[in-house]
């Protein structure tokens, strides 16, 4: 179970991967509204997401330095590596977590529950900025629609 828990979270993270590699350091400036989320800080969003909720449920795991600043100059290739890294930390979130049974502070629900949450808050980021790319008349690839969807490679 552990194992397939890590393949289900790499896989996830392999698709945000995906998604950096069919984008354009252009289109990370995009968003549909002056008050939306650029691309660019939808996906830095994600990776705070994942680094901020290592302080509250694994403290000796969590790395300040990770998260990314409001104002950072985004590129495609420091959030891939962003990714990479934070990826890493929830890994290790996974190992430490399982044997504790799957308990984790500052999530009741434990574990399993834990990492079904960060898939689903990253799922819907990447709609979203599918969404965006698509009604600012980015064409999007089939590699990429349908490489999203292909968990079971």
């Amino acid at each position: 179970m552990k194992e397939q828990l890590l393949q289900a979270w790499q896989t996830n993270n392999a698709k945000n991967l995906l998604l950096l590699q069919h984008l354009t350091e252009a289109q990370l400036a995009v968003s549909l509204t002056a008050r939306s989320r650029t691309v660019g800080a939808q996906l830095a969003h994600m990776q705070n997401v994942r680094i901020s909720w290592t302080e509250h449920v694994a403290r000796p795991i969590y790395q300040k330095s990770l998260l990314l600043p409001k104002d950072a100059a985004l590129t495609l290739s420091s959030l891939s590596q962003a990714f990479v890294r934070s990826a890493e930390k929830i890994a290790d979130v996974i190992h430490t977590s399982w044997e504790k049974d799957g308990r984790l502070p500052s999530f009741k629900a434990g574990l399993l529950p834990f990492i079904s949450y960060l898939i689903s808050h990253e799922s819907h980021h990447r709609g979203a900025i599918l969404l965006t790319l698509k009604q600012s008349g980015y064409p999007l690839p089939d590699t990429l629609k349908w490489g999203l969807w292909e968990w079971n490679k």
